[in-house]
Order: structure tokens, then C-alpha cells, then sequence
């Protein structure tokens, strides 16, 4: 499944019973600058545990996946490709992306877990409204722990 063309400036989300998916248009962010024939960068989640993403700029997939380790901990495991003409540079400049992307993200997910195992927010709830595959994540997850509607 993939979202229709977005919009120059937008960000496109769609939902399925076991795909999310989002895209975006090309935009640089520090360290990485896209160059190449991807126009739009496209996150898509499988239910539960595995994400595909595909930066914009030179030819690139990156799939992860989530592995929990014990309650409240998990070990991420991440694969890159990219294409045969995209030079090593290149390649690195997009890994070093994903990898202050991802750091940025891990920080917003411990602060969030140590805030439930306060136990001061009884909702859990993270960014509802703002990040839509987020919310449709803690609805199956609540769904899946017994029927819990958000």
C-alpha cells in the first residue's frame, strides 16, 4: 500500500489492519542533504514489530525491526540497502541520518517510559492529534491487551 502523491510541503498518512504508512516530501536536515532520484522519504510500520523506511535523495531501504528483551525493554536490529550507483559517502551520510533520527526518537520513547513507570500518567498516551501512526499504534496495542478503547 502507498499513499497517493502528497502535496508539495505535506505529509501523507494512511492506515490499514496491519500497515502504516507516511511520506513526505524531500527537505534537507542536518547531517543529511538529499541527492538523487527518490523525490519523497516514506516510513511504513508492519504491526508489531518491523518498520521500512526509505529516505529521499539516492536509491536506499532500511528495515528494522524490535525485539523485546524484558518488560519495558526491546533491542532494535537495522538492515541498509542501497542501491548499486549510491557511493559509500552517500550511504554513510544517510545511515548517520537515520541513526540521529532514530537517537532523537529513543530519547522521546524513554522519557515517555519512565514517565508510565512513575505511574503518574495513567493513560499512557503520547502526541495524540500530531502523530497519527503513533496513536493508531497504542490503539492496537491497548486492543491487544484486552480490548482497551482510546
Amino acid at each position: 500500500m502507498r499513499p497517493g502523491p502528497a502535496p508539495v510541503g505535506s505529509v501523507v498518512t494512511t492506515t490499514s489492519t496491519v500497515v502504516r504508512s507516511g511520506a513526505e516530501p524531500a527537505r534537507s536536515r542536518a547531517p543529511y542533504r538529499p541527492r538523487g532520484d527518490v523525490a519523497e522519504a516514506q516510513y511504513h510500520y508492519l504491526w508489531p514489530n518491523t518498520t521500512i523506511s526509505i529516505e529521499a535523495g539516492a536509491s536506499n531501504i532500511a528495515i528494522e525491526r524490535w525485539l523485546p528483551t524484558r518488560p519495558g525493554s526491546c533491542v532494535e536490529v537495522t538492515d541498509c540497502f542501497f542501491g548499486e550507483s549510491v557511493a559509500e559517502d552517500q550511504a554513510q551520510e544517510i545511515i548517520a541520518f537515520g541513526t540521529q533520527v532514530g537517537q532523537e526518537d529513543l530519547a522521546l520513547c524513554e522519557s515517555v517510559q519512565a514517565g508510565l513507570e512513575s505511574r503518574m500518567v495513567p493513560q499512557g498516551r503520547l502526541m495524540l492529534g500530531s502523530e497519527l501512526l503513533i496513536h493508531d499504534f497504542q490503539k492496537r496495542i491497548a486492543a491487544a491487551l484486552g480490548g482497551i478503547d482510546l
